[in-house]
């Protein structure tokens, strides 16, 4: 059995379809080394070392996707970014994740290693190693000792910047990435300009043509600054990109950064501070779509505009935006949510232009040098008391393993601005009860919880507007969560023992998004969901749901109702043709479905019906025919 193991994107890639022109030399030589017989007795590690932009990530997208060597060769193919901070267990958590598509923190260190050594052991096998930067060989070394059980053949893909790496790894062989030639580089960006490059005179294409030239081959900048561009038909403007002195840079690595810079000089101001926001997570994660808008939201970083109802559908356009511009790429889905990454050299200027406003660890001199800092992302701890005033001017905390609860959120709850907090951490109970007094609090995210109920103040964060909980042992969620009037995204996804919601649900009059997905012994939802009238997303995948109350025919601002891999499902209730603004409808693995409801036709904006794997299913509703925007 071929095994494939990393998210499949759900959206064009515009970044991999447009470093493809120029690179499939070097893709057909990579495959020959991976693929090559000889030295069938060791793991062939081959290393592709290139500038920063220059398409390294790309170009290991191609190989690995390649249909036919790669997949025919290859029994397990696996893919992992890995971490600056080189560490061998977070680097097995993650093939772990990239193998089951389950999250790694609900299982143990040994599940972890044998279930990776189950996959591997007898099998050839691909690893792609995206963006390495360790040169410390005994890591390496212990790496190895984990991944020594596949059969000949197997190969190990490395990308890097830093040659010193593919020596340190012991590299089989190494692949330099050269710059794209000028007519490569040319032909990347006339892909992106698209169409309109074709009623553009002369002049102004020789201009473009300079614009290209001084991208120095680097696909990264020659994509970012024909973004800026597109669209754009007067000469003046593509002068004004040429004549840039930051483009003047004698080196590429800082032609690269000023092209990067000079393309967010171009951004609108309300998408350079969503740009910034992105810089509070650390580098190389997938990181989810709806966290970020609702960050978004809750830093008042975007508002409603001429023709648009919610904020959230702001949040969509603005992530298109910066989806379209390569601010954020690698759109995916990743466990059942829509995910993206950010490049590191894009994380990196969000970084540089947010300066002193961010504090990516705690200072030796706590009390002075925090007088400018908004956003803390803290991945390393810290180990000493702070100040009860550390945090008086944070907008945002993200804090990311470790224990820190009497030294970090204790001092927490003083913080007047505080908008935000993301805590992947198991905090204890007398942690939840500070964080939850925190007053001004709009987004909450915590992950690896360890208990089997909230405090009933949760409900007190009055508020309060995104709530994301990833907690595997909890039960219940106060019953007093009707409070929270403000709140406009729940999500519970990986709260797998979660088996009801409370009745004061229904008195969240804001609501728009409930998320209860991944393997939950949710059962049922209350009658009280009815009264969600603002609710647009409801997504209830990997649950055991049999049957969905009738009052969820009265949600008609419903746009997205997904049941994915509700195995005990067997009907939807009449009346979902009242669902008029329903776009998605996902019945994927209902396996006991066995009918729709007639008046499903009726469902005139549906874009989306999935079906597949619904065995019991025989035929559709007479009239189907008639969604036309199916």
């Amino acid at each position: 059995m071929n095994r494939t193991a990393k998210a499949t994107p759900t959206v064009p890639n515009v970044a991999v379809a447009s470093i493809i022109c120029g690179r499939e030399r070097e893709k057909q030589e990579i495959i020959s080394k991976l693929v090559d017989k000889n030295n069938q007795q060791i793991i062939k590690i081959v290393s592709i070392i290139g500038l920063g932009g220059s398409g390294k990530t790309a170009l290991s997208n191609l190989v690995f996707g390649d249909g036919n060597t790669v997949k025919d060769h290859f029994e397990v193919r696996i893919w992992v970014h890995v971490p600056q901070e080189f560490d061998v267990q977070q680097l097995m958590m993650k093939m772990f994740e990239a193998i089951t598509y389950q999250k790694s923190e609900h299982h143990s260190i040994q599940n972890i290693i044998q279930t990776i050594a189950d996959t591997l052991t007898g099998k050839r096998y691909l690893l792609v190693l995206d963006d390495v930067w360790t040169v410390d060989r005994s890591q390496w070394e212990d790496f190895m000792l984990y991944i020594k059980r596949g059969a000949p053949g197997s190969s190990i893909l490395l990308t890097s910047r830093n040659r010193n790496v593919a020596e340190a790894v012991e590299s089989t062989d190494l692949s330099k990435l050269s710059s794209l030639s000028k007519d490569d580089s040319w032909t990347v960006f006339t892909q992106i300009i698209g169409e309109d490059i074709k009623g553009l005179d002369s002049e102004l294409l020789e201009v473009g043509r300079e614009i290209v030239n001084k991208c120095g081959g680097v696909p990264l900048a020659i994509k970012v600054l024909a973004n800026v561009l597109r669209g754009k038909t007067r000469i003046e403007q593509w002068k004004a990109v040429r004549d840039s002195n930051l483009l003047d840079a004698e080196d590429k690595e800082h032609r690269v950064l000023a092209s990067l810079m000079l393309s967010y000089s171009h951004l609108p101001s309300h998408l350079k501070r969503c740009f910034t926001i992105c810089s509070l997570f650390p580098k190389g994660l997938p990181l989810d779509k709806q966290q970020l808008v609702d960050q978004w939201i809750a830093h008042n970083v975007i508002s409603l505009t001429h023709g648009y109802n919610c904020l959230e559908d702001v949040g969509d356009e603005c992530f298109n935006s910066l989806v379209q511009v390569s601010f954020l790429q690698d759109v995916k889905e990743y466990f059942g949510r829509v995910c993206y990454e950010m490049h590191d050299l894009l994380h990196d200027l969000a970084q540089f232009i947010l300066d002193e406003q961010i504090s990516t660890n705690v200072p030796k001199d706590a009390t002075s040098s925090t007088k400018y800092h908004k956003y803390f992302s803290l991945v390393q701890q810290p180990n000493k008391p702070l100040p009860r005033m550390f945090f008086k001017n944070a907008r945002a905390i993200y804090v990311d393993g470790g224990d820190c609860d009497d030294i970090i959120f204790n001092k927490a709850k003083n913080a007047k601005h505080l908008c935000s907090i993301i805590a992947n951490n198991n905090l204890s109970t007398t942690m939840l009860t500070a964080i939850f007094q925190t007053k001004h609090l709009k987004y909450l995210e915590m992950s690896r919880l360890q208990c089997e109920s909230l405090p009933e103040t949760m409900s007190d964060i009055w508020s309060l507007q995104a709530l994301h909980l990833e907690c595997s042992s909890l039960l219940e969620l106060p019953k007093s969560i009707g409070k929270l009037q403000k709140l406009r995204t729940l999500n519970l996804s990986w709260c797998m023992k979660l088996k009801f919601l409370p009745d004061s649900i229904g008195d969240c009059n804001m609501l728009s998004s409930i998320y209860l997905c991944q393997y939950m012994e949710l059962a049922a939802l209350p009658n009280s969901i009815g009264r969600n009238k603002k609710l647009r997303v409801l997504k209830l995948d990997h649950t055991k749901i049999k049957e969905l109350p009738v009052v969820i025919t009265n949600l008609r601002n419903l746009q997205c109702l997904s049941l994915r891999n509700c195995y005990r499902l067997v009907e939807l209730p009449k009346g979902i043709g009242n669902l008029d603004k329903l776009q998605v409808l996902n019945l994927e693995y209902c396996v006991q479905l066995v009918e729709l409801p007639k008046d499903i036709n009726n469902l005139e904006k549906l874009h989306v019906l999935n079906l597949e794997n619904c065995g019991e299913l025989v035929n559709l509703p007479e009239g189907t025919s008639k969604l036309e925007k199916l």
